[in-house]
């Protein structure tokens, strides 16, 4: 990936202009988008949940949590990062004190007035985004974590006001070598905090079955991909997009062990 620094001079306008910029290794590390920021240990990952439609009024929400399980129940824990916060915006913590409606307030395991409010401003050429205040995929909220691990479900609780949720949403990775995000999974129909006799009602997003090299592989390959586009890699011998085949020069699967070779001779005496 390619990281700058870029500095600014702001007039009483509001127009602006270079002063200056940088590359990566001049970059000072509390510039840089938190994501891409170095990690402590080598196992570091990020993954977030990203609007997926375009927001009128932007997007609320009130908490987010991920888990290394179907079941939700192993719940993954790290830092909160986002694609920023409203600077206009204003939120109750969980000890009652207002302040700036960060990401932390989206982990913070209360649902009361606590949310997580992003910034954003639709670019100027654009004129037919005027009407929206967060375009598709412009705002996102997750967390770096310090291990490697896979989330298979996402429990989101967004506002109940339809104005302030996404109805579509996709949950993504961050390649830290290339510092791109990939996307693992998507979802639509999400309805928000729907209030029960029960209690509140979350959005509980269960991530497909991962690419596995026993269930997509026969376990004669390594599995590639994402769920819904998964591709193997067969071990030799094999063959086929599923390695449920000998390849050529190699009989009886599933051993799929090489054919013996046979010689013929004839000498004259």
């Amino acid at each position: 990936r390619n990281v700058t620094c870029h500095s600014y001079w702001v007039f009483a306008n509001g127009s602006r202009a270079e002063a200056e910029a940088k590359n990566e290794s001049e970059c000072e590390d509390s510039l840089k988008p938190e994501a891409l920021r170095e990690c402590s240990l080598a196992s570091c990952r990020a993954f977030r949940i990203s609007n997926r439609v375009n927001l009128r009024l932007g997007w609320h929400v009130v908490e987010l949590a991920f888990f290394l399980d179907v079941d939700c129940t192993q719940q993954l824990t790290g830092k909160p990062i986002a694609s920023g916060t409203c600077s206009s915006c204003s939120c109750r913590n969980a000890s009652d004190i207002w302040g700036m409606c960060t990401a932390e307030l989206a982990f913070d395991g209360s649902m009361g007035d606590t949310k997580w409010i992003p910034q954003c401003v639709p670019p100027e050429s654009d004129a037919s985004s005027a009407a929206y205040a967060c375009l598709s995929g412009e705002a996102w909220i997750g967390l770096q974590v310090h291990e490697a691990a896979n989330v298979r479900c996402v429990e989101l609780l967004q506002a109940s006001d339809a104005a302030y949720l996404s109805a579509e949403v996709a949950l993504e990775y961050l390649d830290a070598p290339t510092g791109i995000w990939n996307i693992v999974s998507e979802w639509s129909g999400l309805v928000g905090g729907v209030v029960t006799q029960e209690g509140v009602q979350w959005d509980r997003l269960v991530v497909p079955q991962l690419c596995s090299d026993q269930v997509h592989c026969n376990g004669h390959g390594k599995a590639t991909g994402l769920p819904g586009s998964c591709a193997c890699i067969c071990h030799v011998g094999y063959s086929s997009p599923t390695c449920n085949r000998c390849d050529l020069g190699h009989v009886d699967y599933p051993s799929c062990l090489a054919r013996p070779k046979s010689t013929f001779a004839m000498r004259l005496v």
